[in-house]
């Protein structure tokens, strides 16, 4: 049986091609079949839903457009937070907040790691910035200098008894886009790390030690097709290791599910039965089914932490001749 998709274009029907949303996406199975989903017709209804980190103009991760005479409506976007004040700060609106947070090794105006500004009808009630700090305790470094730019060296020398972050009396620290390449930080020579803590599903690339010395590193590895999140380094500091990664389990695909909620596994993700953490699966109708809830016959479902929600799909029902 072949079926025939008819797009009209009389009366002022103009249709829809498929969206281009800079940091969002569609579900993924309207991007591997495009040429039957698009273009879409005047008064037909897409959602979409923005990348971590960015939101639509309403605040919110997903949002929803219509298909108009000109075009779609409203235009699909996905705004950082910064960018959605800005959006705010320019139509008068005063009462939003930010709040953010500076990376290691960077500190607000205030000193401190994070801060909150307001936007004011003349602006923000101070300008969010994150500035890179010496840090240097029990030690001495040479110039008056506040700041060090990017990709600037800061020497430094640790009193009698301290140790730098390299294990020696003297060192340099190196300013990286994301903060110092080793804190330039100078430390007991007592205060050294034990073992580096176990995590699940993951392992040291090496065997662990008993002991580091401050400024040491450790990195991790996860098991086959757990997904990493955090860093995959670990470093000494002060007697105390810095925040381990979690490894997140994969979903694993279960012929089980599928057949109880008669779907099959569309063709571009065949042969394939493990998933990594935030991918996406697409899967379709047993023929003469359709989607129980959305009526549809293609789905897009996203592996969360080790979980997948199968979509339902039920037997048409049977047309009585009369």
């Amino acid at each position: 049986m072949i079926n025939y998709r008819w797009q009209s274009v009389s009366n002022g029907n103009i249709p829809c091609d498929l969206p281009q949303i800079e940091n969002g996406n569609l579900p993924q199975y309207y991007y591997s079949f495009k040429s039957y989903y698009f273009p879409m017709d005047k008064g037909k209804k897409l959602s979409y839903s923005c990348v971590v980190g960015y939101t639509t103009e309403s605040g919110t991760q997903d949002g929803r457009i219509t298909c108009t005479a000109k075009g779609w409506s409203p235009v699909p976007r996905c705004y950082s937070e910064l960018a959605l004040f800005i959006i705010a700060s320019s139509r008068g609106i005063s009462w939003l907040k930010l709040q953010y947070k500076c990376n290691p090794g960077y500190l607000t105006l205030s000193g401190a790691a994070e801060d909150t500004v307001q936007c004011q009808p003349q602006g923000w009630s101070s300008q969010p910035s994150c500035t890179k700090t010496l840090g240097s305790v029990h030690g001495s470094y040479a110039g008056t200098a506040r700041e060090v730019r990017q990709n600037g060296t800061l020497r430094y020398r640790c009193q009698p008894g301290f140790r730098s972050a390299t294990g020696s009396a003297a060192a340099a620290a190196l300013c990286l886009p994301h903060g110092w390449d080793l804190p330039p930080r100078c430390t007991t020579a007592t205060e050294k790390c034990g073992s580096p803590p176990s995590i699940a599903n993951g392992a040291l690339t090496v065997p662990a030690l008993p002991q580091y010395d401050s400024g040491s590193s450790v990195q991790y590895i996860c098991s086959e097709y757990h997904f990493l999140q955090g860093s995959e380094r670990i470093y000494c500091s002060e007697g105390q290791w810095t925040s381990p990664p979690v490894c997140i389990e994969p979903c694993t695909l279960s012929k089980t599910e599928m057949e109880k909620n008669n779907v099959l596994l569309q063709a571009f993700y065949a042969d394939q039965v493990y998933f990594y953490h935030g991918d996406y699966v697409g899967f379709y109708c047993k023929e003469n089914h359709f989607g129980a809830e959305s009526g549809t016959t293609l789905f897009q479902v996203q592996c969360e932490r080790g979980q997948l929600a199968y979509p339902r799909c039920v037997e048409r029902e049977k047309q009585v001749r009369t």
